[in-house]
């Protein structure tokens, strides 16, 4: 079963701090192999391998500099979707967190925490920080963090296609850890997959297309980059036979 207990990767603001870490599969439960051939020697594990960090450019902040809004970018260098093309996912696990709703064009990231029972020990309020203010320190957001295992689209350089490492069933995959951290797309991305979870029992068995947009509010004031997934029909048994090997 996969838990997200380690993932460190960016949502869809356009500036966090690099990730570290992946989301990976529970010690316990991570499935081990042990090789030994001509080129390796050991026990592996999913563990084992890289993963990508995706990130969604925002409409402000120093990536839009660099990057269209709506540009679904991999590892902060590669464009491998946009507001036209959007990208086939699975989601390979989640994890819920509560984060500190921190003016991040300030520069501060806020803390993360398990519980909401921390946040009112810490004497904040389970709430979205108001638009304009930039001072307050005691609202903190749920956020998901999501492990998705992402095909290979039409289109992309050599450097960014040799980031899809597995293939499956003649199309190329590579894993890449995702924050859900804005309300909106907590309410889009996060709350259908945690839908799919408790009806389902499984994130994996549906694969969607994940999908960016400009949207704004009523009178023009406000304007934002939405994410957002749309089912698209249910996972294959190969891709679900790779994460159940890969994942357990």
């Amino acid at each position: 079963m996969a838990d997200a207990s380690a993932v460190e990767t960016p949502a869809e603001v356009s500036e966090t701090p690099t990730a570290e870490t992946a989301l990976v599969a529970r010690p316990s439960y991570v499935p081990t192999v042990y090789t030994s051939d001509a080129d390796a020697e050991g026990e592996f594990t999913s563990d084992d391998q890289q993963r990508g960090r995706l990130v969604i450019v925002a409409k402000t902040g120093r990536l839009s500099n660099q990057f269209t809004p709506g540009d679904m970018l991999l590892n902060g260098e590669y464009v491998i979707g946009n507001t036209k093309t959007g990208l086939n996912v699975v989601a390979v696990g989640i994890k819920k967190i509560y984060q500190n709703d921190l003016d991040y064009d300030g520069g501060d990231f806020g803390d993360t925490v398990k519980t909401a029972v921390e946040i009112v020990e810490r004497g904040g309020v389970l709430d979205y920080r108001p638009n304009g203010d930039k001072e307050s320190t005691h609202y903190w957001k749920p956020v998901l963090q999501i492990l998705w295992l992402i095909q290979r689209p039409e289109g992309l350089s050599a450097d960014a296609a040799a980031l899809f490492p597995f293939e499956i069933e003649g199309k190329e995959y590579m894993e890449a850890g995702y924050w859900a951290a804005s309300k909106t797309a907590y309410n889009a991305i996060a709350k259908t997959l945690i839908q799919a979870k408790s009806a389902k029992g499984s994130v994996r068995t549906v694969s969607y297309k994940l999908t960016t947009k400009g949207e704004e509010n009523r009178d023009g004031s406000l304007t934002w980059i939405q994410a957002s997934i749309r089912a698209t029909g249910p996972t294959s048994h190969s891709v679900l036979d790779y994460l159940k090997e890969n994942h357990g």
